[in-house]
């Protein structure tokens, strides 16, 4: 494997210390590849990676170039990491509330679609959960961050229930999709996890089902949908729920 620190660039040895970026970035390979993926440098890391240089590096926290490309929403160099491969099912070892997380949960929790589609594509198991049993579609589903667009979320939603991801699966505090939805007052996800019939009854550790969740949080709108179909002895879900968005 060739080292960064000697690409050919078509005319004759490039120095890494040469390449644009990498004063600011210490000038070891490691640290040259990380500021390329945290600053977006696309062709750059591209023509490394073709040239040898790891795919599986990291930073001290313990996430992989593939984690910090699909929390930042960079498709073209999620693509090219792939290509070049990267180890799709590392998973942060160490990092507080990120522990346990794959690439797939730095993805769909910044409600970066089209890196989540290209996961998938590639084979990442929607099943996979963090140290406190969330999976991509739990964080999906508990995702408050302002800057997350909630289209984004409905559409990657659909993508993981499609791809298998378990509607009813419990986390270690005994939360489903549905509860993290219902409290965080994500009302087209409550709309599409009914859909699909995730189960309302269901109880978090601590009691809540998804109706007193949303009750709690003042999300009455929510409420109002789940109420009857948690008091139906059938849980018929009524037919005002929403397509997959496209």
């Amino acid at each position: 494997m060739r080292q960064a620190s000697n690409i050919v660039d078509g005319t004759g040895v490039m120095s890494l210390r040469s390449m644009p970026g990498a004063a600011e970035a210490d000038c070891d390979e490691d640290s040259l590849l990380l500021h390329l993926v945290h600053n977006d440098r696309t062709p750059i890391l591209g023509m490394l990676l073709q040239n040898g240089v790891n795919a599986g590096s990291g930073d001290s926290l313990g996430r992989t170039l593939l984690h910090i490309a699909c929390a930042n929403g960079s498709d073209i160099m999620v693509g090219q990491l792939l290509k070049a491969g990267a180890d799709i099912n590392a998973c942060v070892e160490d990092l507080n509330d990120y522990h346990g997380w794959n690439a797939l949960m730095f993805a769909a929790s910044n409600g970066h679609s089209a890196c989540v589609t290209q996961l998938l594509e590639h084979g990442i198991e929607t099943s996979h959960t963090d140290a406190f049993g969330r999976s991509a579609l739990h964080l999906v589903c508990s995702t408050t961050s302002a800057t997350v667009v909630d289209i984004n979320l409905e559409v990657i939603a659909w993508k993981l229930i499609a791809a298998g991801s378990g509607v009813n699966d419990r986390d270690l505090l005994g939360y489903t999709p549905l509860i993290y939805a219902a409290e965080s007052g994500k009302l087209r996800l409550v709309k599409i996890l009914l859909e699909v019939r995730a189960g309302t009854g269901h109880k978090t550790v601590s009691g809540y089902t998804a109706l007193t969740a949303a009750r709690k949080n003042g999300h009455e709108e929510i409420a109002k949908i789940l109420e009857p179909v948690t008091v139906s002895r059938r849980g018929q879900v009524p037919s005002l729920f929403v397509s997959c968005p496209t």
